[in-house]
């Protein structure tokens, strides 16, 4: 049950970032006018916000599969 949740989690995570990556494998460069520059940051500014929440998110990932393969481990040595 834990592990189909991580999985479903990081599966979540991954779709989140590639649609993150095609969004700056297609960003323009920054535009000379003050109001097309300005636009391009406040979308520049959301995509680091989506990063750093990914990033966390990822973290949280990293930390619960960590514990689950300590109790993986535990539960092969009891049966061992």
């Amino acid at each position: 049950m834990q592990a189909k949740s991580f999985y479903d989690e990081l599966q979540d995570t991954l779709q989140q970032l590639s649609e993150i990556d095609a969004q700056l494998v297609t960003s323009q460069p920054v535009g000379g006018l003050p109001d097309t520059a300005r636009k391009q940051l406040e979308q520049f500014q959301v995509s680091g916000t989506q990063l750093c929440l990914e990033k966390s998110l990822t973290s949280e990932a990293l930390t619960f599969l960590s514990a689950l393969t300590v109790k993986c481990h535990v539960i092969y040595e009891l049966l061992s």
